[in-house]
């Protein structure tokens, strides 16, 4: 499966279908308890793209879309928090949905969450794709997540390793992660 990506050393931990299961399940949970109340669902680019398009298709009610851009990550390492890109729509007097692909020291969401809620939104509930409790450096938990995992250096379902390996459709943990 991975004959095409050189020298790549990772083990597969969620498969393509276990991924989509686990989207659903989490997108009947969601709609439950904001099937009325129309919300801005907010997509952190770049990691989160893939989740964030599964799990909007799976929702069952009216939303309105928008995106943010930020990065934290450089490599391997986890630094200063870069946002290049705010949302269009103004989050004044709304209900946000924050879709993260990942929430390992909560500095990024913990940034986000309030900036948005200074800025007037009504509330911010947080969706995350992966949650990696053990490096939290800032006490947030994520309101929703698909899936907890332990310390690895995750690529694959959007995720990258210095801009590459986003595309491949599972979830894989860099047995090496190059320097």
């Amino acid at each position: 499966m991975f004959e095409n990506y050189g020298d790549l050393n990772a083990e597969i931990i969620f498969h393509q279908q276990q991924i989509q299961q686990r989207i659903t399940a989490l997108a009947q949970e969601i709609t439950q308890q904001y099937k009325d109340k129309n919300p801005l669902c907010v997509c952190v680019l770049t990691g989160a793209f893939m989740f964030f398009s599964d799990l909007i298709r799976n929702l069952g009610f009216p939303l309105d879309i928008d995106f943010i851009r930020c990065q934290s990550y450089h490599k391997t390492k986890n630094g200063d928090i870069t946002k290049t890109m705010q949302t269009k729509n103004s989050v004044k007097g709304r209900n946000v949905l924050l879709v993260e692909d990942i929430v390992d020291s909560g500095n990024t969401l913990f940034q986000i969450k309030n900036e948005m809620l200074s800025r007037g939104a009504l509330s911010v509930k947080t969706i995350t794709f992966l949650d990696k409790p053990s490096q939290r450096v800032k006490m947030v938990q994520p309101d929703y997540k698909a899936f907890s995992i332990g310390n690895s250096f995750v690529v694959g379902y959007g995720l990258d390793y210095d801009e590459k390996y986003r595309q491949i459709p599972c979830l894989l943990a860099l047995k090496s992660p190059k320097k």
